[in-house]
């Protein structure tokens, strides 16, 4: 376990507060170079004189949320933020200082101040924990190997993520939906909530909801049986699908494509590449976000062939798996920052 020192921020920042700068007068006055920052560090306009010339220092909003602490290192105007100049600059890194307290003190002055207001009688005597000051070197430098990790690791992600959802574009016969599956909708007005909790048992009942994967409860009652088929909301979140195998009973906002022939369609493939298109057809065909029978069923898509229906489906999951991976190695670098940040 490392030392750790103990000091009010006072003893360890000089405060500077900051002051109040309206649009009118940032339009009037003399326009010059010097960023005029705001609490939640943004750029408000540009002043000829800087307010504040000894940095790196650290800033904090002083009205509205405060959230988070930034690191300046040019000189600038502080417009409803507070300003941290170190005393002794061999005694807090800035850096390490922003990444391991910035939880603490936000939170603090959360639980403090009463008026979203935040000034320097209420900061001054906030006090904090640290190291020496080579200790904080070290952690942040482990601490910034694991933030260029995680954000190589999220770049890989969203680039995955993009070509997951990516539009497909294949070439084969174009089909209207009804030429492809057999279209069953609910119809049975009894079949509610109340109805399920009345007649329990092990068949799910599928609905348009798009939370719980669209079951609603389960029921002791058989409606529907198939070896596979896909479920689709016909309100709601209307053309939302789900995959499915075996007994079943329908709400009246969700209906079931039943295939032809399996030998022509990967229903994987149909909705991997086909569930954002039908949620548009949706809206844009004047369905109103519903998705009645009489209207999906004229749902035109391009049919390719099966081997490569097949063939992107192998090449979705894959992806798939890498991101899954990718996600957990993610998690694991979250754990280690959380640890670095508390060492």
């Amino acid at each position: 376990m490392k030392k750790l020192n103990k000091a009010s921020i006072h003893n360890l920042f000089h405060i500077w507060q900051g002051h109040q700068i309206t649009d009118e007068e940032i339009y009037n006055s003399k326009k010059g170079n010097v960023p005029i920052i705001t609490g939640h560090n943004e750029i408000k306009g540009y002043a000829l004189d800087p307010y504040i010339v000894d940095v790196p220092c650290i800033t904090i909003p002083s009205k509205g949320i405060v959230n988070k602490l930034y690191l300046q290192t040019k000189p600038f105007d502080a417009n409803n933020t507070i300003a941290l100049i170190p005393i002794d600059r061999t005694e807090i890194d800035l850096e390490y200082f922003i990444f391991t307290q910035s939880d603490y003190i936000t939170s603090f002055i959360s639980s403090t101040s009463t008026n979203n207001y935040l000034n320097k009688a209420l900061l001054e005597n906030v006090e904090v924990k640290y190291p020496d000051y080579i200790i904080q070197l070290q952690i942040k430098t482990e601490y910034k190997k694991l933030i260029d990790m995680k954000k190589q690791i999220e770049e890989n992600i969203n680039l995955l993520s993009k070509q997951l959802f990516k539009d497909v574009k294949v070439s084969g016969r174009e089909v209207f939906l009804n030429d492809v599956f057999i279209l069953i909708v609910g119809c049975d007005d009894e079949m509610t909530e109340n109805y399920a909790y009345n007649n329990s048992g092990k068949i799910p009942i599928y609905s348009g909801a798009s939370t719980n994967e669209g079951i609603l409860r389960y029921t002791n009652r058989i409606d529907y049986n198939f070896d596979e088929y896909i479920t689709w909301s016909i309100s709601g979140k209307a053309g939302t699908m789900y995959l499915r195998k075996g007994a079943c009973c329908l709400t009246r906002d969700c209906g079931i494509m039943v295939p032809k022939n399996k030998k022509e369609i990967n229903m994987e493939w149909f909705i991997l590449t086909q569930e954002t298109r039908l949620k548009e057809f949706a809206i844009g065909h004047g369905g109103l976000g519903r998705l009645k029978k009489i209207l999906i069923k004229l749902y035109p898509f391009i049919l390719p062939k099966k081997s490569v229906q097949d063939k992107i489906v192998e090449e979705y999951t894959k992806l798939i798996v890498f991101k899954q991976q990718l996600d957990k190695i993610l998690y694991k670098l979250n754990i280690q920052e959380r640890k670095v940040i508390f060492h």
